[in-house]
């Protein structure tokens, strides 16, 4: 009885981790950069999933998250994968804003150039 009542709490929280793999803190930076979308130019956002230090830029949108210039936000996010056919050049995955954690009035630091050149 002990047995299986560890096997089935065990298996349960190997299934949770699995599940929060998919939920990401991400924080996006106070500004957009212009940057290259396969021969077309695009403002993206700029990115830091979970601990990393590097800003990426990050051409897909996020479900129900309004982006405003001059704040950086901390939000909590799920990543699902599409499914059906993807257009030629689009995201095979899907973010939707779960929480905003924060929202602050501020001048991200450390951020990258735009890929492109404006015009």
């Amino acid at each position: 009885m002990k047995n299986g009542l560890f096997a089935a709490v065990l298996v349960a929280a190997l299934a949770s981790c699995a599940m929060d793999k998919n939920v990401v803190d991400m924080t996006i930076a106070s500004e957009t950069r212009l940057a290259d979308a396969g021969g077309a130019s695009m403002r993206v956002l700029l990115v830091k999933e979970g601990d990393a230090q590097q800003w990426q830029f990050f051409y897909s949108n996020i479900e129900g998250f309004s982006y405003e210039p001059g704040y950086e936000y901390v939000l909590k996010v799920s990543r699902e994968n599409k499914e059906g056919e993807i257009p030629a050049g689009a995201s095979s995955i899907r973010y939707t804003l779960i929480k905003e954690i924060s929202k602050t009035r501020k001048t991200s630091q450390n951020m990258p150039e735009n890929i492109v050149q404006e015009q």
